[in-house]
């Protein structure tokens, strides 16, 4: 395994995404060990995700009106990848099933009114003091009902109802606002649900989920990414200590793929097996 000393030097450039944080926040090994090239094993979840964020893209961009021309744009651009011969099977059916009831409700009229600016749009910002640049992708920038929204596409394996994790929408807002010298009036999660319709099904195929963005969203979302990018420099400052902090600081969090040996790499033995059976090693890294 790379040590993190040999990737990292103190002061050094650093270049993060908007999701970068997000995963930090829930599981700091897992980002420092895709900060030393390992990436997760590619899973029909994730793929199935990705196939709804192209198939998303492709919609609101105009590059597909119909649920097949939306399907086979995202098929094109997200596969083949690694595992997509294993996965592709479930992933297509219910990517097609989410995104065929999506645009059932479309036909319903759920975005009248709304007025798309900018999709996939990139928005950067380099912090001098911390020497850091933080990148991101908004899914969707639009005139809603709620003013200047920015969206973001997910999944979910729920049925019901969730509260959102809004800080990866605030980290948009605010590269927004630092790009643009303007704040979104509002921020939304549009949500589709990875289930199976039939005629049993309770729940709706999709919701939406609004904040509007007050002052102290603006200040809190300053606040949050200035620090965290301080707690990730500190981080890889403190070397491969990083990768094994204490049990009773990580748990069990039931997030990641080493939820079941979190007390193994904990103390530092046999990790070298685990991320060759879990994690693959990226070239050039």
């Amino acid at each position: 395994m790379t040590s993190l000393t040999e990737h990292w030097k103190p002061d050094q450039h650093l270049s993060l995404r908007v999701t970068n944080m997000h995963r930090f926040t829930r599981c700091r090994r897992q980002w420092i060990l895709d900060h030393l090239g390992y990436r997760g094993q590619n899973s029909e979840a994730a793929l199935r995700g990705t196939l709804v964020h192209v198939g998303l893209e492709a919609w609101y961009s105009g590059a597909g009106n119909t649920t097949g021309a939306v399907l086979a744009e995202a098929v094109e651009i997200a596969g083949p990848v690694d595992g997509w011969e294993k996965w592709q099977s479930d992933a297509l059916r219910y990517a097609t099933v989410m995104l065929t009831g999506y645009m059932e409700r479309l036909e319903q009229g759920i975005d009248i009114g709304r007025k798309v600016i900018a999709v996939e749009r990139e928005v950067t910002h380099y912090f001098p003091d911390l020497n850091t640049t933080l990148k991101g992708h908004v899914d969707l920038i639009w005139e809603t009902e709620f003013g200047l929204t920015v969206t973001d596409h997910k999944t979910t394996t729920r049925t019901y109802e969730t509260i959102p994790d809004n800080q990866q929408l605030m980290a948009y807002s605010y590269l927004l606002y630092l790009e643009d010298g303007e704040w979104p009036d509002a921020a939304e999660h549009n949500v589709l649900r990875t289930v199976l319709r039939t005629r049993a099904s309770k729940s709706e195929p999709y919701y939406r989920s609004q904040v509007l963005i007050n002052e102290f969203q603006r200040q809190s979302s300053e606040m949050y990414i200035i620090e965290t990018i301080k707690d990730m420099r500190h981080a890889l400052d403190r070397g491969d200590r990083a990768m094994y902090p204490s049990v009773a600081e990580t748990g069990h969090c039931g997030w990641c793929s080493f939820k079941d040996v979190c007390p193994q790499l904990s103390d530092g033995s046999d990790y070298q097996h685990t991320l060759d059976t879990q994690y693959i090693r990226e070239q050039g890294k």
